[in-house]
């Protein structure tokens, strides 16, 4: 039953929450669906739905029946060790859902609660069991298995209200380091991080390192950051601070940077801005081998210590280095130097090398239990096998899967499934490197894949993208090569949780949202896609096209016609009225021909919102941009002499304008493409009373 969004106090909790979570219970329930992938149709006295795990897990038994979550449900957490974990769960359930459950010490669990426990030590860890019967209970060897148990969990909440199918799942990883590498002198903000960071943590990936320039690495250590630092962001103490407290709260590591090589001109620039800033010595005129050294000594000591209260026990598990010769390297000598001021910083933490290094070299091999090699490219490495073959331990790193050259994504998400494995070595030049030994059994502690990507430039997101391809395989180490099978069925599985993902970047703590219309608005629209149809739409100029509920949200396709066609959606029955306000959410979903993106947009009374692969433009005039791949919020007004749009719950408008005519007939969804499809959801339209008539 569809119900019209109510008005909240603008001081409420739940007002505070991003737009689509502050419709009614019903829409709450729709968009858990999107978020977690379930994929049957609403029906109160439907069957419990096996879920589409991404990864997928070990052994999962469906029961009978099925556990409802309520406003009433409790996250007990029974060893004081799980209780971040405990209150990361209630915030994702209350973002998700709009339960707002209590989190409780002790194991009294009952009918619909949540509970936290060590107690399987079978499970290994990040191992984990999660049983629902009547209440959710995940059981750890330690607490890192909670956090893949808590993933699982989020994944298994139904659209029909909170319900969760009873099921018992058994799972755990087959390598203990499953990462990703931001390059974050590409304009990743803040909260670009702590986005990815939720969406990791959904596909029980554990470790994050941000590949830095010099002045970044350096920047990050001190209080404050001088004015007339490089364009590209910079971090501060308090801001590193914060993303690896962050990282931790959602159980991922994060690994410092620190690249500091002399021979890079990012490296003297940071030495020319901040070593007086670490030292006292004042400004650095020519090149002093000694001073530079304790400037390197004390940066790796300062990373190391922020990184460090990412970590329950206070150990780092690694640094990043940068490469030994190889790319642009430092000599082997050089990373002998800055091993040993790692293990001054902190004995346990591990100097990770991305490439270069001869596997023989015999100044690094006695060193080699402080060290792991982390092989990139058969350009610069003679690949895995030679490190594993002489006992170094390796993270498989593979960088171009990820890698944007000219807007395009150089692997595609099939490419990434079929192609990556823990001991499959897939370099950019040369033949890869396919290991399957006992001895990489030993020594591949995991994988990696590296971003150089713009976090919010007009290019898909690539890691929701391929993210769920990777982590399929970085979660289930299996046979390679996989047969044509399992790409279909992890295609399929994918395709049906998109939403679920490209939701969870959507619901970070953002900007609050801008107040709902006053009281006393007519509401003429509230649509939330919610029937199994279009009932109360009309499509026009389908003949190479379609219109249909995707499960939740509406998708428009345009089918293999050879040439560009516009199709159209209309409400039914509506006039849009002088003022108004219209908020929807809209997206991407594919591109057909990747040199030309669809067109797509809304017109609403003759005013006219498009996207077109980023760019935005309303009524025919730029403002501004969105990334392609998920989900952005618009929010257009209508009053007196103006015209206001909104992106993203912004405070301000991206664009204002003068309007000198009043808008004529209704809304219509549209879409211009070859091959290319969109996706359109949450449209409100509220009439907001009489205002003068603007001047012409």
């Amino acid at each position: 039953m569809k119900t019209n969004p109510t008005p909240l106090d603008s001081h409420s909790d739940a007002s505070r929450r991003p737009f689509i979570t502050r419709l009614v219970p019903a829409k709450q329930g729709l968009m858990l669906a999107l978020l977690l992938n379930v994929q049957a149709p609403l029906a109160v006295c439907a069957a419990p739905v096996t879920p589409d795990f991404i990864p997928s897990v070990k052994s999962l038994t469906m029961g009978a029946g099925d556990t409802t979550l309520t406003g009433g449900s409790k996250i007990y957490y029974a060893h004081p060790t799980l209780k971040n974990v405990a209150e990361t769960l209630k915030a994702d359930i209350n973002i998700i859902q709009g339960l707002d459950l209590a989190v409780v010490p002790g194991g009294a669990a009952g009918k619909g609660d949540i509970l936290l426990k060590i107690d399987s030590p079978s499970a290994g860890s990040e191992g984990y069991k999660m049983t629902v019967d009547g209440k959710v209970t995940i059981e750890v060897q330690d607490k890192k298995g909670a956090w893949p148990g808590t993933a699982t969990l989020l994944q298994a909440i139904g659209r029909d209200g909170a319900k969760v199918a009873n099921m018992t799942v058994i799972d755990k990883p087959d390598k203990p380091i499953r990462g990703y590498q931001i390059e974050v002198k590409q304009g990743w903000s803040m909260q670009d991080i702590k986005d990815e960071i939720r969406l990791m943590h959904l596909l029980k990936l554990n470790t994050l390192t941000l590949h830095m320039s010099g002045v970044q690495s350096a920047a990050m250590c001190l209080d404050s950051i001088p004015k007339g630092d490089p364009g590209f962001q910079v971090f501060t103490k308090a801001d590193m601070t914060e993303i690896v407290v962050y990282a931790k709260d959602h159980g991922v590591d994060m690994i410092p940077n620190c690249g500091l090589q002399w021979q890079f001109p990012d490296t003297q620039s940071a030495v020319n801005l901040y070593i007086n800033q670490i030292d006292g010595l004042g400004a650095f005129p020519a090149y002093d081998e000694k001073r530079f050294h304790n400037f390197v000594k004390e940066i790796i000591k300062r990373e190391i210590d922020i990184y460090k209260q990412g970590y329950d026990d206070g150990k780092v598990k690694g640094i990043h280095l940068g490469p030994v010769n190889g790319e642009g390297g430092m000599s082997a000598a050089e990373a002998l130097i800055q091993v040993g001021y790692v293990k001054d910083a902190c004995s346990a933490t591990k100097s990770w090398f991305f490439g270069g290094m001869n596997p023989g070299d015999t100044t690094l091999n006695q060193y080699k239990g402080d060290i792991v090699q982390v092989p990139y490219s058969n350009k610069y490495d003679p690949g895995m096998r030679p490190y594993v073959d002489n006992g170094w331990n390796c993270v498989n790193i593979t960088w171009r899967p990820l890698y944007m050259l000219s807007g395009m994504v150089s692997y595609s998400q099939q490419t990434v499934f079929e192609t990556f494995n823990h001991h499959y070595f897939s370099g950019e030049v040369g033949t890869p490197d396919y290991i399957n030994t006992p001895a990489a059994g030993k020594h591949v502690q995991g994988s990696m894949l590296s971003s150089w990507d713009w976090a919010t430039a007009y290019y898909l997101d690539p890691f929701l993208t391929v993210g769920p391809a990777y982590a399929e395989h970085a979660w289930n180490l299996t046979a390679f090569p996989y047969a044509a099978s399992d790409w279909k069925a992890f295609k399929a599985r994918y395709d049906a949780g998109y939403d679920r993902f490209s939701t969870m970047l959507r619901f970070s703590k953002g900007p609050p949202p801008p107040p709902l219309p006053p009281p006393g608005g007519s509401t003429l629209i509230s649509e939330s896609f919610s029937n199994t149809d279009l009932q109360g739409w009309t499509a026009a100029n389908t003949a190479h096209s379609s219109w249909t509920n995707g499960g939740g949200y509406c998708k428009a396709a345009i089918g293999n016609n050879n040439q560009n066609e516009v199709t159209g959606l209309t409400k039914d029955n509506v006039t849009v009225p002088n003022d108004f306000t219209l908020e929807l959410d809209m997206k991407q979903v594919s591109a057909g021909n990747p040199s030309a993106p669809p067109y797509y947009g809304v017109n609403i009374g003759g005013y006219e919102l498009n996207v077109c692969g980023g760019p935005l433009y309303f009524c025919g005039k730029p403002c501004g941009g969105v990334g392609v791949g998920k989900y952005h919020h618009y929010r257009i007004e209508a009053s007196g002499p103006s015209l206001k749009i909104y992106v993203d719950c912004a405070t301000t408008p991206a664009l204002e304008l003068p309007r000198g005519t009043m808008p004529s007939g209704g809304l219509k969804l549209w879409i211009l493409s070859y091959e290319g499809s969109a996706a359109f959801d949450n449209i409100v339209l509220v009439a907001t009373g009489a205002t003068p008539t603007p001047k012409r």
